[in-house]
């Protein structure tokens, strides 16, 4: 297995991957409104041209990724635990379907947690809708501790609020 940064070449089989992540969501009835737009559509504009994309690779085939930034527009919406201007945020981590159940989400957050500290941060914080419970036992199972208070994002589009909880890990 291979990390490294995400580059446009990239673009076709992540659209793929994230898309598929939706339908499986959508199939499990976790309502966190992914779609084949979102996440996707920051990925070339946003995150491969700022270098905060990094992708998983075994065999030539994604399995995996996340974004990587040190900053995220609902830090200051929650009370963290930890409270330092050193944080990095982990969003947009998703785990190719076929390669679930492998282990693939904690190495994802293993990386994540050695480029934040590389980078100085003191801390790596993350939102998660709070019905996602796959995703809220990775975390937790990764050693992020909940943070006391949430956030709340109303989706126009979808008529409905999203309720997200915050999650850090002291590196």
């Amino acid at each position: 297995m291979t990390f490294r940064l995400a580059n446009s070449k990239d673009l076709p089989a992540l659209e793929t991957m994230y898309a598929k992540i939706a339908d499986n969501l959508i199939k499990n009835n976790i309502k966190i409104y992914w779609s084949a737009y979102y996440p996707y559509a920051d990925f070339e504009e946003f995150d491969i041209k700022n270098q905060n994309l990094y992708v998983l690779e075994e065999n030539e085939n994604i399995i995996g990724a996340f974004c990587l930034t040190p900053s995220h527009e609902k830090a200051n919406q929650i009370s963290w635990k930890h409270q330092t201007e050193n944080a990095f945020y982990i969003s947009k981590l998703g785990v190719n379907i076929e390669n679930l159940k492998q282990g693939v989400g904690s190495k994802l957050i293993t990386h994540a947690k050695q480029i934040a500290k590389q980078n100085g941060a003191e801390t790596l914080r993350l939102f998660v809708v709070d019905i996602n419970t796959p995703a809220i036992k990775l975390y937790e199972k990764n050693g992020f501790e909940r943070a006391s208070d949430k956030t709340q994002e109303y989706l126009e589009f979808y008529d409905v609020t999203l309720t997200e909880f915050g999650y850090e890990f002291k590196l």
